[in-house]
């Protein structure tokens, strides 16, 4: 049987027994790994975001060539193994979340709903919020 907390924990799915688990206890499974990784999407988040932060102080003391966001991508780059676009729009969303709409960021970080739905919510709240 795979308890959720085997999956939560981080084990190697290539070493859990899938064959002896019933259907629900896959299903349980399933949930506390999906929650799970919404929390993590959500550090990940939190952390692009503080680096953002970080690079935006030094920007204004230095004035260097590369922006502060620019700087951003460019180390997130080759850790999160994301392109630039994704890692721009997933930078945006942790900003949004961050300043504008901290329930949210509460809900992704308690992982119950993820990342995507995040953005749909952020994404429908700008355009109601600047519609004239």
């Amino acid at each position: 049987m795979i308890e959720p907390r085997e999956v939560a924990a981080g084990h190697d799915p290539a070493r859990l027994d899938l064959a002896g688990p019933d259907d629900a206890s896959l299903i349980d499974a399933l949930g506390t790994a999906r929650r799970w990784a919404n929390h993590y999407d959500a550090q990940q988040l939190a952390l692009m975001n503080e680096l953002y932060r970080r690079r935006q102080a030094e920007d204004r003391e230095h004035r260097e060539v590369v922006g502060a966001r620019s700087q951003t991508l460019t180390e997130l780059q080759p850790v999160l193994a994301q392109s630039r676009c994704r890692l721009g729009s997933r930078l945006h969303l942790a900003e949004a979340l961050h300043t504008r709409l901290p329930r949210i960021w509460g809900l992704l970080a308690a992982g119950r709903i993820d990342e995507y739905t995040a953005g749909i919510i952020t994404s429908d709240w700008t355009s109601w919020s600047t519609t004239p």
